[in-house]
């Protein structure tokens, strides 16, 4: 049985027959999505927060997962909202908000709407990623995180991992890859959130997100005063309040 971290762990706020599937980052873990769970909760949305496999145990588990791993775990936990709730609504950071949109476009009688949050997508963010990561592969040594440190509230701690490897990245690109090739099929309300100083995700990444996705229902909120760990930064309680009432607005 695998040992999970202290607060990494998946965790479901059951309120009701409203519910919201919360994805975390790449490298990240569940912890980072427990503030925006709780309000949600606090909301009468019930939210539940996946640990996708190979996180938050050993860096073996990390090492060895992929892509189809992670669309994995996400579905069974969209399977299992599905069971508990009457509408269900999807939302991630980061790579985590990557698996959102993908699952909203391959799961369209399920998904009643889709919050992304600075999320990478767009052929210009694969051609960069990949060609910085791919010659680094093969050795795969560890570099430094530079997704879950960018945080403008110095008084916030990061969370999740110190570090991340060039064979993990090249998975998240697949990842990326496959949800932008259904973004235009995604037909349920979308809230995109991106912010401004985001040094991770170029901001631009939320307008081509805007203007290639196939919902008639979109939304761009921008965010002035954070940058890529949105759900924890100084503007995190727009990015809940948003998230709340964009719920309430698509099943009215």
């Amino acid at each position: 049985m695998e040992q999970v971290w202290s607060g990494a762990e998946t965790f479901f706020y059951k309120k009701g027959k409203i519910g919201c599937l919360l994805l975390h980052g790449g490298t990240g873990t569940p912890a980072v999505m427990k503030p925006i769970g709780k309000f949600l909760a606090e909301n009468d949305i019930s939210a539940l927060g996946v640990k996708l496999k190979g996180y938050g145990t050993s860096l073996d588990d990390w090492l060895k997962s992929n892509h189809l791993d992670w669309i994995a775990s996400a579905e069974e936990g969209l399977g299992q909202l599905e069971r508990d709730c009457e509408n269900v609504f999807v939302s991630g950071l980061s790579m985590g908000a990557s698996l959102a949109l993908y699952l909203a476009g391959k799961h369209q009688k399920t998904v009643a709407g889709v919050i992304s949050i600075c999320a990478p997508a767009g052929p210009h963010f694969l051609k960069g990623f990949r060609d910085k990561f791919l010659p680094l592969a093969k050795e795969n040594k560890p570099q430094a995180n530079f997704s879950a440190t960018d945080i403008k509230d110095e008084n916030v701690k990061p969370g999740g991992y110190d570090c991340h490897y060039p064979s993990l990245n090249l998975e998240w690109a697949e990842l990326v890859e496959k949800a932008n090739l259904g973004l235009s099929a995604i037909q349920c309300p979308a809230l995109i959130i991106q912010a401004k100083n985001d040094h991770v995700v170029d901001p631009k990444t939320g307008e081509w997100i805007y203007n290639n996705i196939g919902s008639k229902q979109k939304d761009l909120c921008w965010l002035d005063n954070s940058f890529h760990m949105a759900v924890i930064d100084v503007d995190k309680e727009i990015v809940f309040q948003k998230a709340v009432a964009f719920v309430y607005q698509v099943i009215k």
